[in-house]
């Protein structure tokens, strides 16, 4: 059984006139007679009726035509997805973005080991507020994106890398700090918020997703800020929380892999009763086939945080203990 005596054949299916489907195939009407011939031989029905005005299908024939317009569909696409994935092979660049903060610490931990094993791949990348990130990934301007939750936009797809936790940062000659703090150490003590809520507290900008996570967490705990100040990079609130200019709130994952500045004039708590997890997700376009490489970026980078995830386990005391 041949694709081409199928499509043959839907089409007299579709004219039920055998010269007019051999003016739009443009081939001999022998041709259409032989394929019809070869299917009904082969599944030992008759598919069409023959009479002085066409053809017209029998039972068997229509279906024939309902198993066969599937079939076809299928070998179309399979065809599309087989040239797709030789061009996406010879694509040479990958657009990445990822939430501000993330960008210079977090895409470049994760690009090493894919240029490692690419490097005829150029990247190109993008850092920018979630919000704009996710249209780029609508508008296809991007390949994948690394941010965390919420996400908003419901025509895309995401694979979860890890969950982070948010902590209060305090300057290390604070008065509220704990005796004999764990130096040196990923293990964070637990210290109850409301003790705080008298302090000056930096956090991100109104619209980043940080700050609402930290309002929302102290609107669960019952608590009100009295004084903060809002900027947008968390490198910089860890450098005014280092200057005694107040406190923060930082995701763990800049601490647990060094990426803050001035880690050493910082101590580290973990908030006592708070909800305040989420997760960092790989994000891209669900109205789209991924492209090949940007599906080996995500395979990569699955492996490097299961990697860097086994080691951290070693060292850090998460949540949930």
């Amino acid at each position: 059984m041949l694709l081409k005596d199928i499509r043959y054949v839907m089409d007299v299916m579709e004219t039920q006139n055998l010269s007019r489907s051999a003016e739009r195939l443009f081939v001999t009407q022998s041709a259409l007679t032989q394929a019809v011939q070869r299917l009904e031989q082969y599944f030992g029905v008759q598919l069409f009726k023959r009479t002085k005005t066409g053809m017209t299908p029998t039972r068997s024939g229509m279906l024939f035509a309902e198993y066969a317009r599937d079939i076809l569909s299928q070998c179309d696409r399979l065809a599309e997805c087989v040239k797709e994935a030789g061009a996406e092979r010879k694509k040479t660049y990958l657009t990445v973005g990822a939430s501000k903060s993330y960008g210079k610490h977090f895409v470049s931990f994760y690009i090493k080991p894919f240029g490692d094993l690419y490097p005829e791949i150029n990247i190109e990348f993008i850092e920018d507020r979630s919000i704009n990130l996710e249209k780029m990934l609508i508008n296809n301007t991007l390949d994948v994106c690394l941010m965390p939750t919420p996400i908003e936009s419901n025509l895309l797809s995401c694979t979860p890398l890890f969950y982070e936790e948010i902590l209060v940062a305090l300057p290390r000659a604070h008065p509220r700090n704990i005796p004999n703090y764990p130096q040196g150490k990923i293990k964070f003590p637990e210290i109850d918020l409301s003790e705080l809520s008298d302090e000056t507290f930096v956090i991100p900008k109104a619209g980043y997703k940080l700050h609402e996570l930290c309002l929302g967490m102290c609107r669960m705990l019952g608590i009100k800020l009295h004084r903060i100040f809002e900027i947008e990079s968390v490198d910089t609130i860890i450098g005014f929380v280092s200057n005694n200019k107040g406190l923060g709130f930082i995701p763990d994952t800049f601490v647990k892999h060094s990426w803050g500045h001035n880690l050493n004039s910082v101590n580290y708590y973990r908030i006592k009763n708070a909800n305040n997890k989420r997760v960092f997700m790989m994000v891209y376009s669900g109205n789209r086939k991924l492209p090949y490489i940007a599906q080996k970026f995500i395979q990569t980078i699955a492996v490097t945080q299961k990697q860097a995830t086994s080691s951290l386990s070693r060292a850090c005391v998460y949540a949930e203990k």
